[in-house]
């Protein structure tokens, strides 16, 4: 946040409550930018226990929803091995390797590396998040998915989707998985490493972004993995100059303009808002548009451009969560709708009670009017939601907030609580 209440995350830095909101957002899933490095054969897949396991079946809600918590679980504990012990490899090569004509061996040997390649891959990139929270299934066209959100150290995040089905022997597994910030699953990344690696063996491409990036091939997967190296070492300014050489087509290619915004998160505002300009403009209507363009619309301060990005976004995720809610509430306090504001942080109160930030506007928007009842009433809640809390802690910097910390209702309640 940029006013009011990032005075509340500086104050309160050492416990890491409220996040930056110029970094709200990380790109995750821009997907061949993990697999532009050479890659090597792949050694034993791992297997673990899926405890639900069923001969058959449909999947019910209630095995997604338990399948969806079991992932978040092995995140949380850095479990990765179980975490891709519960893809379904042979799914997703099939989707992968769709209209490709390679012989067996062929097959057999991109199939293997491919499979270490996402799970290496993946795992570097996961460990850059701290959590990650089961938030609900949906369902898409007939297919089943488990939504996470993912959660950085700075408070950035994510959202990506696992599509869930079972395989032969009736576990529940994931098959691929839609990240949100680039609006396209894994395997359609993958497909268009493929073009390099297999020199022009697909017979089918399905649009014609695979097309065009074939057309270029090695001159695009060498000068790929060069801005990957400058990225790598820290030479962001080289990285993004490499960028702008490229040719148009390859250009706009959404794995290509995820790794630019990277790169220009590290140079400050002005590059970081051109590269989300240039994803709003090769992008015009795309669906990736609602998760990727809220930051350029908070550092603009188009906050009603904020809200509308937003319900966009919960309409695809087909719900909210605290902390929609709660940038949402942001941007409407800050466009000087106090009424909204306060409707959408109550809903986040409602859907993550756990979460402080909603707590943290409620409280802004009651100590600017100068309802220290009100106040004081948000503070038992955060007391009842958050008992490792101490509610004093969240009070922000409003109009009346020193009034309100010499006020009768605050002494009055901090008695109460002796």
């Amino acid at each position: 946040m940029h006013t009011e209440i990032n005075t509340i995350a500086k104050q309160r830095a050492s416990r890491g409550i409220v996040g930056n909101m110029s970094q709200i957002l990380v790109r995750l899933l821009g997907a061949a930018v993990l697999f532009t490095t050479s890659l090597a054969c792949a050694g034993a897949e791992p297997v673990v226990e899926n405890k639900l396991a069923v001969a058959g079946g449909v999947i019910t809600s209630g095995d997604c929803e338990a399948f969806g918590r079991q992932l978040a679980e092995d995140f949380n504990a850095g479990n990765f091995e179980a975490f891709f012990g519960r893809l379904n490899t042979a799914a997703f090569t099939k989707l992968v390797f769709e209209g490709f004509e390679l012989s067996e061996k062929e097959r057999l040997e991109h199939e293997q590396r491919i499979t270490k390649s996402v799970v290496e891959g993946l795992t570097e990139k996961f460990q850059q998040f701290k959590k990650a929270k089961y938030l609900r299934t949906q369902e898409v066209e007939g297919e089943k998915r488990v939504l996470l959100r993912l959660t950085a150290e700075n408070f950035a995040i994510t959202y990506v989707a696992f599509f869930v089905e079972r395989n032969e022997a009736g576990n529940v597994c994931w098959t691929d998985a839609f990240g949100y910030a680039t609006a396209e699953s894994i395997s359609d990344g993958l497909r268009r490493f493929l073009l390099f690696v297999t020199q022009g063996k697909l017979t089918h491409p399905r649009n014609l972004a695979e097309a065009a990036i074939y057309s270029n091939g090695r001159q695009f997967v060498q000068k790929l993995t060069r801005m990957q190296k400058l990225f790598e070492k820290g030479e962001y300014n080289s990285a993004v100059r490499m960028f702008d050489q490229l040719p148009d087509e390859l250009r706009t290619a959404k794995f290509v303009l995820s790794q630019r915004v990277q790169a220009a998160q590290k140079l400050g505002e002005e590059a970081y808002i051109k590269a989300i300009e240039a994803w709003e403009e090769a992008y015009a209507g795309d669906p990736s548009l609602n998760l990727i363009a809220i930051d350029g619309h908070l550092l603009r301060k188009n906050y009603p451009d904020v809200v509308r990005c937003i319900t966009a976004l919960e309409n695809q995720l087909k719900g909210t969560d605290g902390r929609l809610c709660f940038i949402k509430a942001y941007a409407l306090e800050q466009d000087h709708q106090a009424e909204s504001a306060r409707v959408a942080a109550v809903a986040g109160v409602k859907t993550e009670p756990d979460m402080s930030e909603n707590y943290t506007v409620l409280m802004k928007l009651s100590l600017d009017e100068g309802d220290f009842p009100a106040a004081v009433r948000i503070l038992q809640s955060i007391e009842k939601n958050m008992p490792d809390e101490d509610p004093k802690r969240m009070i922000p910097k409003a109009r009346d907030t020193d009034a309100f910390l010499k006020s009768d209702e605050l002494r009055a309640w901090m008695k109460a609580r002796l």
